[in-house]
Protein backbone atom coordinates (compact mmCIF):
# COMPACT_ATOMS: atom_id res chain seq x y z
CA UNK A 1 0.00 0.00 0.00
CA UNK A 2 1.32 3.35 -0.85
CA UNK A 3 1.72 5.27 2.31
CA UNK A 4 -0.57 8.64 2.56
CA UNK A 5 0.80 11.89 1.81
CA UNK A 6 -0.53 15.25 1.52
CA UNK A 7 0.48 14.91 -2.41
CA UNK A 8 -2.03 12.31 -2.76
CA UNK A 9 -5.10 14.28 -2.04
CA UNK A 10 -3.97 16.31 -5.23
CA UNK A 11 -5.67 14.07 -7.96
CA UNK A 12 -9.38 13.44 -6.75
CA UNK A 13 -11.65 10.08 -7.46
CA UNK A 14 -15.13 9.22 -6.07
CA UNK A 15 -14.41 8.90 -2.38
CA UNK A 16 -10.80 10.70 -2.31
CA UNK A 17 -10.37 14.03 -1.79
CA UNK A 18 -10.81 17.25 -3.55
CA UNK A 19 -7.57 19.21 -4.91
CA UNK A 20 -6.62 21.32 -2.57
CA UNK A 21 -7.39 25.25 -3.34
CA UNK A 22 -5.37 27.31 -5.27
CA UNK A 23 -4.06 30.82 -4.99
CA UNK A 24 -7.49 32.83 -5.73
CA UNK A 25 -9.68 30.60 -3.49
CA UNK A 26 -11.22 27.86 -6.09
CA UNK A 27 -10.42 24.37 -6.57
CA UNK A 28 -12.31 21.36 -8.23
CA UNK A 29 -14.79 20.96 -6.51
CA UNK A 30 -17.84 22.35 -8.02
CA UNK A 31 -17.65 19.75 -10.60
CA UNK A 32 -16.87 16.87 -8.54
CA UNK A 33 -20.16 17.67 -6.94
CA UNK A 34 -21.91 17.83 -10.04
CA UNK A 35 -20.14 14.81 -11.33
CA UNK A 36 -20.83 12.57 -8.13
CA UNK A 37 -23.69 13.90 -6.06
CA UNK A 38 -25.34 10.30 -5.30
CA UNK A 39 -28.65 9.59 -6.12
CA UNK A 40 -30.58 9.78 -2.67
CA UNK A 41 -33.87 7.91 -3.82
CA UNK A 42 -35.77 11.17 -3.31
CA UNK A 43 -37.60 13.30 -5.74
CA UNK A 44 -35.63 16.10 -5.42
CA UNK A 45 -31.95 16.20 -3.92
CA UNK A 46 -30.89 19.69 -3.47
CA UNK A 47 -28.41 22.20 -1.83
CA UNK A 48 -29.60 24.90 0.29
CA UNK A 49 -27.94 28.04 1.79
CA UNK A 50 -27.02 27.42 5.80
CA UNK A 51 -24.46 26.66 8.07
CA UNK A 52 -24.61 23.59 10.22
CA UNK A 53 -22.42 22.57 13.27
CA UNK A 54 -21.02 19.12 13.85
CA UNK A 55 -18.70 17.18 16.27
CA UNK A 56 -17.75 14.01 14.76
CA UNK A 57 -14.63 15.04 13.12
CA UNK A 58 -13.14 11.12 11.51
CA UNK A 59 -9.39 10.66 11.67
CA UNK A 60 -7.38 10.69 8.65
CA UNK A 61 -8.73 8.14 5.59
CA UNK A 62 -6.17 6.18 3.52
CA UNK A 63 -5.10 8.75 1.39
CA UNK A 64 -4.35 10.80 4.66
CA UNK A 65 -7.37 13.56 4.45
CA UNK A 66 -9.58 14.29 7.55
CA UNK A 67 -13.18 14.28 6.76
CA UNK A 68 -16.09 14.34 9.03
CA UNK A 69 -19.54 12.61 8.68
CA UNK A 70 -22.79 14.56 8.54
CA UNK A 71 -26.63 12.96 9.15
CA UNK A 72 -29.15 15.52 10.21
CA UNK A 73 -31.56 17.60 9.51
CA UNK A 74 -32.87 21.33 9.18
CA UNK A 75 -35.25 23.08 10.46
CA UNK A 76 -35.72 26.01 8.14
CA UNK A 77 -33.28 27.35 5.32
CA UNK A 78 -29.93 29.07 7.15
CA UNK A 79 -30.95 27.63 10.67
CA UNK A 80 -28.00 26.20 12.69
CA UNK A 81 -28.38 23.44 15.13
CA UNK A 82 -27.83 23.45 18.75
CA UNK A 83 -23.88 22.87 19.65
CA UNK A 84 -22.93 18.98 20.25
CA UNK A 85 -19.48 19.37 21.54
CA UNK A 86 -18.04 22.14 23.91
CA UNK A 87 -15.99 23.32 20.20
CA UNK A 88 -18.26 22.32 17.31
CA UNK A 89 -17.00 22.42 13.44
CA UNK A 90 -18.97 24.35 11.40
CA UNK A 91 -19.60 23.79 7.81
CA UNK A 92 -21.00 25.94 5.18
CA UNK A 93 -23.85 24.94 2.74
CA UNK A 94 -25.05 25.86 -0.32
CA UNK A 95 -28.21 26.13 -2.38
CA UNK A 96 -28.33 24.65 -5.66
CA UNK A 97 -27.13 26.19 -9.04
CA UNK A 98 -24.82 28.06 -7.70
CA UNK A 99 -22.08 28.36 -9.96
CA UNK A 100 -19.46 28.45 -8.21
CA UNK A 101 -20.76 26.72 -4.55
CA UNK A 102 -17.69 27.47 -2.61
CA UNK A 103 -17.35 29.72 0.58
CA UNK A 104 -13.94 29.09 1.99
CA UNK A 105 -13.95 28.87 6.25
CA UNK A 106 -12.12 28.10 8.85
CA UNK A 107 -12.14 24.55 10.35
CA UNK A 108 -9.67 23.52 13.28
CA UNK A 109 -7.22 26.27 11.90
CA UNK A 110 -7.67 24.89 8.27
CA UNK A 111 -9.08 26.64 5.31
CA UNK A 112 -12.35 24.12 3.81
CA UNK A 113 -14.77 24.27 1.48
CA UNK A 114 -17.61 22.15 0.04
CA UNK A 115 -21.23 21.48 -0.27
CA UNK A 116 -23.85 19.22 1.22
CA UNK A 117 -26.54 17.69 0.17
CA UNK A 118 -30.09 17.65 1.50
CA UNK A 119 -34.02 16.44 0.42
CA UNK A 120 -36.61 18.14 1.85
CA UNK A 121 -38.91 15.33 4.10
CA UNK A 122 -41.91 16.12 6.55
CA UNK A 123 -41.34 15.13 10.33
CA UNK A 124 -43.94 12.92 12.37
CA UNK A 125 -45.45 16.10 13.37
CA UNK A 126 -46.40 17.20 9.55
CA UNK A 127 -43.70 19.59 9.81
CA UNK A 128 -41.76 20.65 6.94
CA UNK A 129 -37.90 19.95 7.66
CA UNK A 130 -34.76 19.33 5.88
CA UNK A 131 -32.78 16.37 5.89
CA UNK A 132 -29.16 15.42 5.29
CA UNK A 133 -27.85 12.53 3.48
CA UNK A 134 -24.79 11.29 5.22
CA UNK A 135 -22.13 12.58 3.10
CA UNK A 136 -18.28 13.36 3.28
CA UNK A 137 -16.55 16.24 3.91
CA UNK A 138 -12.70 16.78 3.53
CA UNK A 139 -11.40 19.51 6.06
CA UNK A 140 -8.46 19.66 4.32
CA UNK A 141 -9.67 20.60 0.72
CA UNK A 142 -12.97 20.35 -0.06
CA UNK A 143 -16.13 17.32 -0.37
CA UNK A 144 -15.45 13.89 -0.37
CA UNK A 145 -18.93 13.34 -2.21
CA UNK A 146 -19.19 9.46 -0.63
CA UNK A 147 -22.59 8.17 0.79
CA UNK A 148 -21.81 6.82 4.18
CA UNK A 149 -24.78 5.08 5.72
CA UNK A 150 -26.54 6.14 8.70
CA UNK A 151 -25.65 3.10 10.37
CA UNK A 152 -22.14 3.87 10.18
CA UNK A 153 -22.43 7.58 11.06
CA UNK A 154 -20.40 8.31 14.15
CA UNK A 155 -22.59 10.70 16.14
CA UNK A 156 -25.59 11.28 13.81
CA UNK A 157 -27.95 14.79 14.19
CA UNK A 158 -31.39 13.88 15.21
CA UNK A 159 -34.22 15.15 13.40
CA UNK A 160 -35.76 18.31 14.25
Amino acid sequence: MIEPTSASCQTPTLGQCAPRMTPDGTNAAPSLVERYTPDDGYDYPIFVDGVIDVQNIAGKNDFGCFSVKLVGAIRDTGERFSNYASTPTRVNVFKHGDPNPIDPSLVDGKKWNGSALVFPYTTNSGKQAWRFEALSFDLDAGPIIERVPQSHATNPFMAV
